[in-house]
């Protein structure tokens, strides 16, 4: 009977035997495959990751990822793509900015 069971054990460690591959002591990669070391990212992740970003130097600003060809800085919101709020000057420095102030170009 002693036999018999550990027949039926060596069975059980049969079917879970090492894939031949690694019987012949080859290994298997961890990481996929890259095709190249620094690939360009396709034009739809270009499009949504922009092409830079304007980062805040000092309170009342905002980090500003830039997408469009074209932007325009000033006071007037309904001119400006990006609004100067009077919060982020002392009122002296506001007031020297125009409604239409600058373009930022890509």
């Amino acid at each position: 009977m002693t036999s018999s069971s550990s027949t039926s054990g060596s069975g059980s460690l049969s079917s879970q035997s090492v894939p031949s591959s690694m019987e012949s002591g080859a290994t298997l990669p961890t990481q996929d495959v890259v095709d190249g070391y620094f690939s360009e990212p396709d034009e739809t992740e270009a499009a949504e990751a922009g092409w830079g970003k304007l980062i805040p130097n000092g309170r009342g600003f905002e980090l500003l990822d830039l997408t469009k060809d074209v932007y325009l800085f000033g006071r007037d919101d309904k001119l400006a793509d990006v609004c100067f709020m009077q919060a982020a000057f002392h009122s002296s420095v506001f007031f020297r900015l125009s409604k239409k102030h600058f373009e930022l170009i890509k």
